[in-house]
């Protein structure tokens, strides 16, 4: 229902690809009081046969920067995790994808389908909630 919302709006979950970023998102939720929200990362082998996971952001931007909270797995989703939230300290956890929780959007951005787009969707980003 997030990605779907910020689709709507001509938008898209937010891609953070640098500790900046982050700052950015986590300044955000603090000021709404927001606990945790949903960001663009998912596994793209949630729901298959494949015990491999592959973390993908929603316009295909490289999956490079990451801020799991300590002790968390990056390497691993489960069957019951498969998509990523940021919480109010900036660090991100792993969910379910029928949890409910608030979600970031990023402002002018859509989801891209290829390499090229996803290059130059990388620009300055603009995120709400």
């Amino acid at each position: 229902m997030a990605k779907d919302f910020c689709l709507q709006l001509g938008h898209r979950l937010a891609v953070i690809s640098s500790s900046h970023e982050n700052e950015l998102v986590e300044e955000l939720m603090q000021e709404h009081g927001i606990e945790t929200a949903w960001i663009g990362l998912y596994d793209t082998h949630y729901g298959d046969d494949n015990p491999n996971t592959t973390w993908t952001w929603v316009d295909s931007t490289p999956y490079k920067f990451s801020n799991f909270e300590k002790g968390a797995s990056d390497s691993a989703s489960t069957l019951d995790t498969s998509v990523v939230a940021v919480n109010e300290v900036g660090e991100w956890e792993t969910h379910s994808p029928d949890e409910k929780m608030s979600f970031i959007c990023e402002k002018g951005r859509a989801e891209v389908s290829s390499e090229t787009e996803a290059k130059e969707s990388m620009r300055e980003r603009d995120f709400s909630h």
